[in-house]
């Protein structure tokens, strides 16, 4: 952890300013690609820390017998995971409440961006209760 926190944070930001203030679109794709690779730079680099809190995250959703889907990034960041059976989606909802899910993502995404992470893990009880009626569906 201890190696991605100590990433040239100064590089990072340089790098943002310069592409907030380029002038037209090719200067603007210019500054993209050269932060881009510097993340490239830094992910390979850092790869062994970050493969570590990825399997550990990864480990705790396969223990409850889900596995991940896909993620979604935007504004927030969105994981899917695909859970097969009703004691799966009863077992990753008390790995969610319990807040360790929430303890693992922080930990994972600490080591992508190298700084202070707030994270807020959660299934809302609308969507639980889609899954579970999908899961539970013909059942008698």
């Amino acid at each position: 952890m201890e190696k991605v926190n100590s990433l040239d944070e100064e590089t990072i930001q340089e790098l943002i300013r310069e592409y907030k203030e380029a002038k037209g679109p090719a200067d603007r794709a210019e500054c993209y690609d050269k932060l881009r690779l510097e993340y490239i730079n830094i992910l390979t680099t850092h790869a062994e820390v970050l493969a570590e809190t990825l399997a550990e995250f990864l480990t705790k959703v396969a223990l409850t017998s889900c596995r991940f889907d896909h993620a979604r990034v935007e504004y927030n960041v969105v994981i899917y995971l695909r859970c097969e059976t009703e004691t799966s989606l009863n077992d990753l909802r008390k790995l969610v409440d319990s807040g360790e899910l929430g303890k693992q993502f922080v930990s994972m995404m600490r080591s992508l961006v190298g700084q202070r992470v707030i994270a807020y893990v959660r299934i809302s009880d609308e969507d639980f209760t889609v899954c579970l009626t999908s899961l539970t569906d013909g059942i008698d």
